[in-house]
This record gives structure tokens, sequence and C-alpha cells, in this order.
């Protein structure tokens, strides 16, 4: 996981109810750190847990081979390709 930067200059705020501040504040307690600091440390995991869906596949053997053929393979003819190669480029307008 990525570390921040340690100089913090940057704020978030958010409303909470006492249930959820409280909660969190036991939490930070339990970890023996401060409520900034869970706080950020649970929301930066999320986060990355978060952009790591959108960004990371598994896939077994067959799967890999299937995928990396599909790559290889030229793309099937379609209106939209055959517009594309027959139009001028935007450079040289």
């Amino acid at each position: 996981m990525p570390t921040e930067a340690t100089t913090r200059t940057s704020r978030i705020e958010m409303r909470l109810s006492q249930v959820a501040k409280s909660i969190i504040e036991q939490a930070a307690a339990v970890r023996h750190t401060s409520v900034t600091d869970f706080m950020l440390g649970s929301s930066l995991s999320a986060a990355y847990d978060t952009l790591a869906d959108k960004t990371v596949f598994a896939a077994n053997d067959e799967q890999w081979a299937e995928f990396n053929a599909r790559l290889d393979a030229p793309p099937a003819p379609n209106q939209g390709l055959k517009d594309l190669a027959t139009r001028r480029p935007s450079w040289d307008l």
C-alpha cells in the first residue's frame, strides 16, 4: 500500500452520529492511535481496496491465455473502425 506524504495540509470534515463517533473513538483507543490517524488509515485502506477492485483482476492460466488471445486478435470489422480509417486526422486538417 502506498504511503501518505508526511506533511498534512488538506482537510476533510464530516458529520456523524454520536454513536458512530463513540465507536470510532473506541476503535482508535484499542489500536492505541489518535482518532485522526485511525480515520485516515481506515479511509485510505478502503480507498485502495475500492480502486484495486476497478484496476486489478485475477485470472487462472486458462483465463489469462484467453484474455491474451483476444488482445492479440485483430478487431472484427465494424462501421466505427471503417469510419475511423477513412477520416482525416485532426492534426492534418
